[in-house]
């Protein structure tokens, strides 16, 4: 077996979409590495593409380099091949005797790693907020009051940027003032 190292690694990713619910999908995955020198390349690639190191800059600085970020970085580098980026990334010890028998889900020679739970949830987000208050506005023209009233509930305690919301408006082709959204027939 690979692996006196093992993290969990823990993230979520966003599918955002205008028309559509946008979609959270939370991630979980354990990674098992004999050492971070055996997966050196993967881990300065995903440094240096993700995290702005410039190593004629910045030298070897130990935070970039613990074995914690180097689970990360092959994590991302697994899933750069579908094209998705983890948010909220963190990984924590786990134990040997915690992975599972099954083959590993990707591997070479430097670890290996398995896709623990993967779990996705219809979420409402900004862009979702303003196509609301885009359609709701082709026909009359809609107070600041009321257009809160009517998107932030949907937001169930989470936070959201009202002038991301107005931005995104914009860009569909909304107008606004201080008092009023509406849109141009």
């Amino acid at each position: 077996m690979i692996g006196i190292d093992c993290y969990k690694v823990t993230g979520h990713t966003i599918r955002e979409a205008d028309f559509t619910p946008s979609e959270r999908t939370d991630y979980e995955f354990l990674v098992s590495f004999k050492s971070t020198d055996d997966n050196k390349e993967k881990h300065e690639n995903y440094l240096s593409w993700y995290e702005n190191w410039k190593p004629e800059e910045d030298g070897r600085p130990w935070h970039f380099f613990c074995p914690e970020m180097c689970a990360i970085a092959l994590v991302t580098m697994h899933l750069r091949e579908s094209m998705i980026r983890l948010k909220g990334d963190k990984a924590e010890r786990a134990f040997p005797a915690g992975l599972p028998e099954k083959a590993p889900d990707a591997q070479d020679t430097g670890h290996k790693l398995w896709v623990v739970s993967k779990a996705s949830t219809e979420i409402y987000t900004e862009s979702n907020a303003a196509w609301d208050l885009y359609e709701r506005c082709q026909y009359t023209k809609l107070s600041i009051a009321d257009a809160k009233a009517l998107v932030l509930p949907k937001f169930e305690g989470r936070y959201c940027s009202w002038d991301y919301i107005l931005e995104r408006f914009r860009k569909l082709g909304g107008r606004h003032t201080d008092l009023y959204l509406r849109v141009d027939r």
